[in-house]
């Protein structure tokens, strides 16, 4: 998992930890060298719902060196509507930048979303928002 300096790990699953940050930023960081599944995505809708019922956080999700998803679980999350005021999306190399420019074009969300290839930078954005 990538270094995000947080304190408050709230829970952890086999594909990530879910961390809050200050700012009210609900951070997934996902394991590296990893295949996400469709119940690992479905895990992390359901753990946004918990811990953000009012929808007020902000989504910072940082995707490990070499961590894919499978289909069912990209198009799980095009279709999905996440409620949050912004996301930003942490990814490495090509495989993932190449999933990225397709989710854009496909997602159904309509929240300010952007990448980015460190923590930091997407932290910067995110905290603009």
């Amino acid at each position: 998992m990538t270094e995000v300096h947080s304190d408050n790990v709230l829970t952890e699953s086999r594909a990530f930890q879910l961390k809050e940050l200050e700012g009210g930023i609900l951070c997934f960081d996902y394991r590296e060298d990893f295949t996400v599944e469709l119940e690992d995505v479905q895990d992390a809708f359901r753990l946004y719902e918990e811990f953000s019922p009012d929808h007020s956080h902000k989504v910072l999700i940082i995707f490990g060196k070499f961590t894919l998803m499978e289909l069912n679980a990209r198009k799980y999350s095009e279709q999905k509507d996440m409620p949050t005021p912004a996301q930003a999306v942490v990814i490495h190399g090509l495989a993932q930048r190449l999933i990225a420019r397709f989710y854009v074009l496909v997602r159904k969300n309509t929240h300010p979303l952007k990448f980015f290839g460190n923590s930091e930078d997407a932290l910067s954005w995110l905290r603009t928002i």
